[in-house]
């Protein structure tokens, strides 16, 4: 994989950061004032510094907000130099406007160093796309850019699949220029007039979240031997409609694979003892179909 990178690269996808992502999301988060951004494929740095200069453009409404960025790479080499923080005359002409680099960067002999302020906004780590990431949290904005052209068909379905996981239900996943989620997964849907970089999650996988913490929570409380009736009528009018229309979905996309045949209900209700409730057991039960359904989706 190279690690070719510079300075607000592409442009674009930092116009939609900042002219209509972090706009949106400031007025959804305005009750918990937290966001945290996702640069996964960071190379030597560039892109999530330029995250961070945007962010920065924002200060007088993030003032008292807590922001994040984390900047991953599969070297470790690359995460070590970017972390310093310090550039090459001709890496800064990369991309980079004058006006930024006199504002936040300071010369270091030959080099230019970012400022202690963005440094301190931006967390690098070693993680390969390949593993387990969910381990950093959940985030309002995924920047997956460049680094899926290097995947063959299958991994980068596994990783969409993944990332889908990891994102907020009104988060963003902004990808590279050359690529896209069409014909590779069903996760994503793409933002009208975004000219296929800027993409939120598939309706049906946040109503698949949202029926994960419904289930959770039933059977937790069924498993105590707790009254769960009122989570049960919860969930009766969540499932009545997602279980069929996800089925049909599923049907649909899949070559009708089959309800009894292909899911291990039974199972699932063997290991739930505390499903022997009578009133609402039933209607967990929906909500248990619903999740089997949609199992392939998360």
């Amino acid at each position: 994989m190279i690690n070719e990178s510079f300075f607000f690269r592409d442009r674009l996808p930092f116009d939609r950061l900042r002219d209509t992502v972090l706009p949106a999301l400031i007025a959804a988060r305005a009750e918990s004032r937290r966001l945290r951004i996702w640069s996964a494929a960071s190379s030597t740095g560039q892109e999530p510094y330029s995250l961070a200069m945007l962010v920065k453009e924002f200060a007088p409404r993030l003032a008292g907000w807590t922001v994040e960025i984390v900047a991953s790479d599969i070297s470790n080499e690359v995460t070590e130099k970017a972390r310093t923080g310090l550039y090459t005359q001709f890496e800064v002409q990369r991309g980079l406007p004058i006006h930024l680099l006199m504002t936040h960067f300071e010369r270091s002999d030959d080099h230019w160093r970012i400022a202690a302020d963005l440094r301190e906004m931006v967390r690098f780590q070693q993680q390969n796309l390949l593993d387990d990431f969910s381990a950093l949290g959940r985030f309002d904005v995924v920047f997956l850019r460049n680094v899926l052209i290097y995947f063959d068909q299958a991994t980068k379905a596994d990783v969409l699949k993944r990332v889908a996981g990891v994102l907020a239900p009104d988060g963003y996943l902004l990808l590279g220029a050359a690529e896209t989620v069409v014909g590779v997964s069903d996760h994503f849907q793409p933002l009208a007039d975004r000219q296929g970089i800027q993409w939120k999650l598939a309706d049906i996988f946040i109503e698949l979240q949202a029926a994960r913490l419904l289930v959770y929570k039933a059977a937790t409380r069924l498993d105590k031997g707790e009254d769960a009736r009122e989570d049960a009528y919860v969930c009766k009018y969540f499932a009545d409609e997602m279980a069929f229309r996800a089925a049909d979905q599923c049907m649909q996309i899949h070559g009708g694979i089959g309800l009894t045949t292909d899911l291990p209900i039974e199972k699932f209700w063997r290991q739930q003892r505390s499903f022997r409730i009578t009133e609402g057991a039933t209607e967990v039960m929906k909500m248990v179909i619903a999740r089997h359904v949609l199992k392939m989706y998360g």
